[in-house]
């Protein structure tokens, strides 16, 4: 086999694994398209409440949170990171949303 086939094989299979790593169960028992799906209910109700709300929650809930609210593509939504000593403050407008981390 060709060093050049061995390196395709590789970027093809770095690519499928990005592609499904938002539905994979990789580390923690459920995959993130199922706590998009479970946070639905939440997520609606966020948007209906009119004052500032403060979440405090695990990097995996907060990932899926900001990925709807940024509108981050699937494959983004794990590759999302929060350090633990910032906050960060996302601004929904009527067209799209901005965030700033402090």
């Amino acid at each position: 086999m060709k060093s050049t086939h061995i390196t395709t094989d590789i970027h093809v299979l770095r690519y499928d694994f990005c592609l499904f790593s938002f539905c994979l169960h990789l580390i923690c028992p459920q995959s993130y398209h199922d706590v998009a799906v479970r946070m639905e209910p939440v997520i609606l109700e966020l948007e209906r409440e009119k004052n500032d709300v403060l979440i405090i929650a695990h990097e995996s809930i907060l990932r899926v949170l900001y990925g709807y609210l940024m509108a981050c593509d699937a494959m983004a939504i794990p590759k999302l990171r929060f350090p633990r000593n910032e906050i960060i403050e996302v601004c929904e407008l009527p067209s799209f949303s901005i965030s700033a981390a402090y």
